[in-house]
């Protein structure tokens, strides 16, 4: 029981939306930056994250309720339930950032990724039954850093990237 509060109140701490900017702030700074790092494997393909995006390519599932800060990045789909390796060098230092199913986060906290914007959405969805929640996680990487992403459950552990990444 304890684990599952422990999940519980992270779900909420993520889905909280506390618009601490000022009224009138630029939109701007909700972006978020992803590093530049070269993104090898395989399974994958980039596509760019806009809300009716294709989510995965082997279903028909479309991303929705997709923050303003990821919009327009480039992301890692795969096919739902497949196998991609998905490894990344950073070409500078900065922060990764990924998205993993709502269930799955906990697994990625425990490896050292963090939520990276508590004062901002960091959650979207996709139109399967359930409406599943994905929630963005970060981690600080050096240049020159090498990460073999882990692929959790059925959705997998999309990357983010810039468009020119």
């Amino acid at each position: 029981m304890t684990q599952f509060c422990r999940f519980i109140g992270l779900v909420m701490l993520a889905t909280a939306s506390l618009r601490a900017e000022p009224p009138g702030a630029s939109e701007l700074s909700d972006k978020i930056r992803p590093v530049k790092a070269e993104v090898t494997g395989d399974g994958f393909e980039f596509q760019e994250m806009r809300a009716n995006t294709q989510a995965f390519s082997m279903r028909q599932y479309v991303w929705s309720n997709v923050p303003a800060g990821i919009n327009g990045l480039l992301f890692t789909q795969m096919a739902g339930g497949g196998t991609a390796t998905i490894h990344l060098k950073a070409k500078e230092a900065g922060r990764v950032f990924v998205a993993v199913a709502a269930n799955q986060m906990l697994d990625l906290r425990e490896k050292g990724w963090t939520l990276p914007m508590p004062d901002r959405s960091n959650t979207f969805t996709y139109n399967d039954v359930n409406h599943t929640t994905m929630i963005i996680l970060s981690r600080e990487v050096t240049k020159g850093e090498e990460l073999d992403i882990p692929q959790l459950g059925w959705t997998g552990t999309i990357v983010l990237v810039p468009s020119d990444f």
